[in-house]
């Protein structure tokens, strides 16, 4: 932790108010759950904007971009940290289990939430091309553009294979740019619930 100088009234004056020294808390301003509503639909109509710039030759609506992504959840996770009796230890019962990971993925568009799918096991190429599946038998038939993230697996023959026998693209965005994908604000939320 920095040194922090104060002068003898300063000090006097933060006893007073009872205010201490302590590390801040950084909240970005994307991942405020108040604010993620019209975020996510300012971040749409950007894609829209650079996937229209991008793919100008393709004709398409803001509804048949589709977003997809997967996520994992850990949900066994321990506290470091906790309040206790001066002089006596911070203690808490834990199972001995620590149990599995939850992979979730999940597609949106600009009317929101598509389909989820949730999986015990860490999310691969096979639970992807599952997840397509059972999409396409959910959606309509006109054709989509599937924006996702640059996991290896999303570049696959059988992914790609899977979506463009339907009729429909993909398009990978490029590498460390989530604010291109507005379901990863949707993730962020999840995981502060």
């Amino acid at each position: 932790m920095e040194n922090i100088e104060n002068t003898d009234s300063e000090r006097r004056t933060y006893i007073k108010l009872s205010i201490d020294v302590k590390m801040l808390t950084i909240s970005l301003i994307q991942r405020n759950p108040e604010k993620s509503i019209a975020e996510v639909a300012r971040n749409l109509s950007m894609n829209e904007h650079m996937l229209r710039y991008r793919y100008s030759n393709i004709v398409f609506s803001a509804l048949e971009v589709i977003y997809i992504d997967d996520i994992g959840f850990y949900l066994h996770i321990r506290r470091l940290y906790g309040r206790g009796q001066r002089g006596k230890r911070a203690h808490i019962v834990l199972a001995n289990s620590r149990g599995r990971n939850i992979s979730v993925c999940a597609s949106m568009n600009i009317s929101g939430l598509l389909n989820y799918r949730s999986f015990v096991v860490s999310f691969n190429k096979n639970q992807m091309c599952q997840f397509f599946q059972e999409f396409f038998q959910k959606c309509s038939n006109t054709s989509k553009i599937f924006v996702m993230d640059n996991v290896h697996f999303h570049h696959s023959t059988e992914v790609r294979e899977v979506v463009e026998l339907q009729g429909h693209q993909i398009i990978v965005i490029q590498p460390h740019s989530p604010k291109f994908n507005p379901i990863e604000l949707l993730f962020s939320n999840a995981k502060i619930l």
